[in-house]
């Protein structure tokens, strides 16, 4: 069982997030979900002002759980203070969030406030073994959420992340532990990427000048392997020439073309680095797109099963989320601005929905 769910984990690692914000005034980001396991996404409206509840931190006390636990990685079981549950809050502000497997579990998300938050697959993450002094147990699968609806900057995120001990959440069906990390973004442009570091969130603020996120090793070793290829440049080398004339992009040989999460990392954050100045949000978008198409994993590509399951796109200052699924490539989007959330809160969409262009009103319907 051990070797059967450290194989399956240890497969499970292709997602990537960038952010573009050079531009004064515009601020756009975006990822890959790429997953071996079907995920079946959906685009689901929550209002401020609604009663949430953790609903994944009370497996972290059953017999179940800690068994299956303590059959991993670990070796040993966890345990939540039982005084701490549950754990709930009253939302503050208005988001839209992509749900996975029919469950309250959103790796991704943009809030009424122009901040976003990406969850990527992290294995190496250290989530907590107990409950810190001073602290509440919230589990991983919660925290997108969580943020979405309690933050409206990086600032605030990380007060919040700081009041918690942060369980991982094990998946009976799939045989599997769910380890993350996050990249939030607000309205500003300005990026941290929250890691685990024995139960505490461990907070990059590289994240707004590097403006990519993969999935392992830890952000602060894929900084360190960005950096060996700091000879990249997007200007073609004079001495690269082919039958006599000079070789269009060759400045950019020898960047990683491969589908690792430090190959991707690199090649995104050379293009996030070069990409023309920005002329508007919708010219934002274009290029989030573009650029995320050159990591998109075909099925097939690797053998295991991962491949791009969709990808979407968030404009921070116009408040609208994009998106395109791996079967309906057309790009789409959702205006939060037009959304009454009072009537819509609750309304699901399907990230894998067969349109195009503008299809709020299909939303809301």
């Amino acid at each position: 069982m051990v070797l059967a769910t450290n194989a399956l984990t240890n497969k499970m690692l292709a997602c990537t997030d960038v952010v573009l914000h050079k531009t004064k005034g515009i601020v756009v980001s975006g990822r890959t979900l790429d997953f071996t396991i079907e995920l079946g996404g959906d685009i689901i409206a929550k209002k401020s002002g609604t009663l949430v509840e953790d609903k994944f931190i009370h497996l972290v006390n059953t017999k179940t759980f800690n068994t299956k636990l303590a059959n991993t990685e670990l070796g040993h079981t966890q345990t939540v203070n039982s005084k701490s549950l549950p754990f709930s809050w009253t939302s503050k502000y208005n988001v839209l969030l992509v749900g996975i497997c029919n469950t309250a579990c959103y790796p991704e998300g943009l809030n009424s406030q122009g901040l976003s938050v990406s969850t990527l697959w992290h294995n190496g993450s250290e989530p907590a073994q107990i409950v810190q002094p001073g602290t509440r147990a919230i589990s991983v699968p919660a925290i997108t959420e969580y943020i979405l609806e309690n933050a409206k900057t990086v600032d605030e995120t990380k007060m919040l992340m700081d009041a918690f001990s942060i369980f991982p959440l094990f998946d009976p069906k799939h045989q599997l532990k769910v380890q993350n990390h996050w990249i939030v973004t607000d309205k500003t442009g300005r990026s941290v990427v929250i890691e685990l570091k024995n139960g505490k969130p461990k907070f990059f603020e590289q994240a707004s000048q590097i403006n990519v996120l993969t999935n392992q090793p830890c952000y602060d070793e894929q900084l360190t392997h960005l950096a060996k290829f700091s000879y990249l440049k997007a200007k073609n080398n004079k001495n690269d020439v082919i039958a006599g004339c000079i070789v269009n992009g060759s400045g950019a040989l020898g960047m990683p073309g491969d589908y690792t999460p430090a190959s991707r990392f690199v090649k995104t954050a050379f293009l996030a680095k070069y990409v023309a100045p920005l002329k508007s949000g919708q010219d934002g978008i274009n290029t989030v797109f573009h650029i995320l198409h050159n990591v998109d994993i075909p099925r097939g590509a690797i053998a295991e099963g991962d491949y791009t399951q969709w990808t979407s796109a968030r404009d921070h200052q116009n408040l609208t989320f994009w998106f395109a699924s791996y079967n309906h490539p057309a790009i789409k989007f959702i205006d939060l601005n037009k959304i009454d959330f009072d009537k819509v809160a609750g309304r699901h969409m399907s990230i894998d929905y067969d349109g195009n262009g503008d299809v709020t009103a299909q939303f809301m319907q």
